[in-house]
């Protein structure tokens, strides 16, 4: 189902990354508003901070992904001390697609990380990589992210059959 995450988080904390490693993976596509982050929140709190700096010392490859401006994710990712992508046009594949051939990455060893189900996880089940829907940090959104929230919800109930 091109809707379905491959896993669901509660937390990005919940993420088991020796899990994952032993899995193969070795890249994460990490969205930033309510996901690392609230969308409202210049930069990821030191629990983020952690988050990603554990990820890379066991030897990820964390890169920014995200639909947002560059000055927000210019912002976020150099707190973060990661690369990023900006208007990544998710779910489309074509920024995905950018990333593979910049850093030369096996989509197969690839996660995408993100709390909207239109973007993050339709987007990362188009181009085959590991999906995992984070539970939004918050629940106020943009504008634009609560029209996406409403057909989620939607998606959740009548289509996926969970809830949400």
């Amino acid at each position: 189902m091109i809707f379905k995450p491959n896993e669901k988080l509660e937390h990005f904390n919940d993420f088991d990354i020796d899990g994952k490693k032993a899995m193969g993976f070795n890249t994460i596509l990490l969205d930033v508003d309510n996901t690392i982050t609230p969308h409202y929140q210049k930069i990821p709190d030191e629990n983020g901070k952690a988050f990603v700096k554990k990820l890379k010392e066991s030897g990820f490859n964390v890169i920014v992904f995200s639909n947002n401006t560059d000055k927000r994710v210019k912002e976020v990712a150099k707190s973060l001390e990661c690369e990023y992508e900006c208007w990544a046009l998710k779910p489309l594949p074509i920024k995905f697609f950018k990333i593979f051939k910049r850093f030369d990455l096996n989509h197969k060893k690839v996660i995408c990380m993100g709390d909207q189900l239109l973007t993050d996880i339709l987007g990362g089940n188009i181009v085959g990589v590991y999906t995992i829907y984070v539970k939004p940090i918050v629940d106020s959104d943009s504008f634009t992210t609560k029209i996406n929230r409403k057909i989620e919800r939607f998606i959740f109930k009548h289509i996926l059959h969970e809830k949400v």
